[in-house]
């Protein structure tokens, strides 16, 4: 074989081996980016169910303080009912000369 058909096949082996080391460094960049982000991943897990323990330890003390307003809220509907029928009842017996 001539001198220059051996130069040509080292030229473009030269070429593919470049290609190829490209090709591992970019495999290895994105071995690196993905260890962070399943890191990340990890953190953002461990957080998440951090305040999913926090969020139900709220609602567990949450529930007195809503009943105790639901009982205040049927203490004056209550209220508001019976001063109703006390007033109708005070204007019947008014209307009617009784009082």
């Amino acid at each position: 074989m001539s001198d220059d058909i051996l130069n040509g096949i080292n030229d473009k082996i030269d070429k593919l081996t470049d290609k190829v080391d490209y090709i591992k460094d970019n495999i290895t960049d994105i071995k690196v980016i993905q260890a962070r982000h399943d890191e990340n991943l990890k953190e953002h897990m461990r957080r998440t169910s951090l305040l999913e323990v926090s969020d139900q330890r709220i609602i567990e003390e949450l529930k007195p303080i809503k009943l105790h307003v639901s009982q205040v809220d049927g203490v004056f509907k209550f209220i508001a009912v019976g001063s109703t029928i006390i007033g109708a009842i005070l204007g019947a017996l008014k209307l009617l000369g009784k009082i």
